[in-house]
């Protein structure tokens, strides 16, 4: 079903998406049933093994489509240990060896054309081939592992030895935020590295602890005389593609427990038959195992579980008169470790209901209900800065400005750095008439991470208080790259003063002195300058910014200069740009 969307048989999203959520948990799942297939492909009858051929293209096919990079660099990796292990097995044949060689040369050989051809029209227009590009190519989700690994690193040296804690990354994360992070918003909970994950909820001995399982079992398997070749590559190939995606990415709990299910088979083939210490289990040693299992079952997966499924099905549900009967319940169903996630997910309703058209009361009990949520959540967790951010700024959806500020101070003092809140918090300021607090929380901002995006917030801000010299003094100082990238705010405060003829001016001037700026204008930034020199009747510049637009678009020349002909005789340019 999947494979259709992404064929648009079925509109759906650009990623294979499944009911395990994030693709990256389903790309990763695929990759490890991919080597399962494969390994009953080689010990199971002839039945089987047809139906196994048919699922390996289909796997492939699935990971290549949720464009996970992390899944499909742990196939590479994983399918090159099998071929190896292949290559130099004693008993396969002559045939078979030079066989799997070749197929290693095939794969390299069609990564590197593939990667050569990446712009080619041949490969935009595939669907498959698109899709490899992608995975391969993207330069910001590099960015962003680089960063969140440097910022685990300096947790880990923080606490070495027995770590943070489980699912306290947020704290080091919020601690450590590196300023050059700012285009980069998400609250991150993950390294996207399972070894400094590690490192950061365990420490030096949480990472042994965890590690020592898989290194013993691999050493017998190598070591195993009851394994051919092939198999053990197979189970090699398996744990490989395991870790190098959780080196890129993070783990779920269903390749978590895919995993750990596969390692208990092995363990049992690979085992010897000598006596181990428990020579016979009793009776009651076999009931306390079920019993330890239920209670481990039912707490760490069906009560989760069951949290997960109620907060999309308030998500979800279209009456917010509904929504809001349903989350008293379910906060109060929720247990353990879903009830921080159940309040933080029923908050990012707040914009959805304050814009709705149900009555105040029934607004005021949404309100009413998550702020108790969170308050109780934040006197368990009074350090847990995402929560405290939330809270804070539903505090501050409400008109309660004094409680959102404390918050918010309380944020800035766990993430000095992270210039979101810091905004969040100048914005609390300037609706509770503090416009020089907010003022210089800006200046503040400018100075850790040097984006001037802090300029047009300030103008923003003099805008309000009439004090247009200050408007225009902060404007002129946007660098050229946020300018375009921000352009439509700075329209509007342009706009709000009625100098549209400044704002043209202002496009002119920064064009003049930086000659490259023109290859880096978008189509919104166009779109601005056309209109608003169209707009204060300079319909020559307004028709050649049309022209600009289009010819470096690929319109054909003499089309252009028709359109631009056609806005010089007072055409609105508006519609070329739909």
């Amino acid at each position: 079903m999947g494979i259709f969307k992404e064929f648009e048989l079925i509109e759906d999203g650009e990623r294979l998406f499944s009911s395990l959520g994030n693709p990256t948990y389903l790309g990763l799942y695929l990759i490890l049933h991919l080597f399962l297939a494969g390994f009953v492909l080689v010990n199971t009858s002839t039945k089987i093994r047809k139906l196994c051929f048919l699922l390996l293209p289909i796997l492939t096919v699935g990971v290549i489509l949720t464009q996970s990079r992390s899944a499909f660099l742990g196939l590479l990796m994983g399918g090159f240990v099998v071929v190896i292990f292949t290559v130099f097995s004693k008993n396969v044949t002559p045939k078979i060896r030079w066989g799997f060689g070749g197929l290693l040369v095939a794969i390299v050989l069609t990564i590197t054309i593939l990667w050569s051809a990446k712009n080619s029209e041949f490969v935009e227009k595939s669907v498959f081939l698109s899709r490899v590009v992608k995975v391969a190519s993207s330069k910001t989700t590099g960015v962003s592992r680089l960063n969140n690994w440097k910022i685990a690193y300096e947790g880990f040296k923080e606490e070495p030895i027995l770590g943070w804690g489980q699912e306290n990354y947020q704290y080091v994360f919020a601690k450590h935020f590196l300023p050059e992070m700012y285009d980069d918003a998400p609250w991150y909970d993950r390294s996207h590295n399972f070894l400094l994950d590690w490192l950061v909820s365990g420490g030096i001995l949480g990472l042994l602890a965890f590690l020592a399982p898989f290194g013993v079992i691999l050493w017998f398997t190598v070591r195993s005389d009851k394994f051919s070749s092939i198999q053990k590559g197979l189970f090699v190939g398996f744990m490989v593609a395991y870790f190098t995606n959780n080196f890129f990415g993070f783990d779920s709990l269903m390749g978590i427990i895919t995993v750990f299910m596969v390692l208990a088979y092995w363990q049992f083939e690979s085992s010897s038959d000598e006596q181990y210490v428990f020579q016979k289990l009793k009776i009651w040693g076999v009931l306390g195992y079920i019993l330890l299992s239920f209670i481990s079952f039912y707490y760490g997966y069906l009560q989760p579980l069951r949290t997960s499924k109620q907060i999309v099905k308030i998500m979800q549900e279209p009456d917010l008169q509904q929504t809001i009967q349903q989350i008293q319940s379910g906060y109060a169903n929720a247990t353990g470790t879903g009830t921080s996630d159940f309040a933080e997910q029923v908050s990012f309703l707040s914009e959805k209901v304050g814009k709705s058209q149900i009555a105040n009361e029934m607004k005021g009990g949404y309100y009413q209900a998550v702020t108790e949520m969170l308050n109780k959540e934040t006197e368990k967790h009074p350090k847990h800065p995402r929560l405290l951010s939330i809270k804070s700024s539903i505090e501050g959806d409400r008109g309660n400005f004094t409680e959102a500020i404390k918050g918010f101070q309380k944020v800035q003092s766990l993430a000095p750095n992270r210039h979101i809140n810091l905004m969040q918090l100048a914005g609390v300021y300037t609706r509770n008439q503090q416009p020089e607090k907010a003022l210089k929380l800006y200046d503040d901002i400018y100075k850790i991470n040097q984006n001037s995006e802090a300029f047009i917030y300030k103008s923003l801000i003099y805008s309000e208080m009439n004090d247009t010299t200050n408007v225009w003094k902060e404007l002129q100082q946007v660098d050229d790259k946020v300018f375009i990238q921000k352009i439509e705010m700075i329209r509007f405060v342009y706009g709000k003063h009625n100098n549209l003829k400044g704002l043209v001016k202002d496009f002119n001037h920064r064009e003049k002195v930086n000659s490259k700026l023109a290859y880096q204008f978008t189509k919104q930034a166009y779109f601005e300058w056309a209109m608003a020199a169209f707009v204060t009747g300079d319909l020559k510049q307004s028709a050649d910014q049309v022209f600009r637009y289009l010819y470096g678009n690929g319109v054909e020349n003499n089309s252009a200069r028709q359109i631009q002909e056609s806005v010089r005789n007072g055409r609105s340019p508006a519609e070329y740009f739909q």
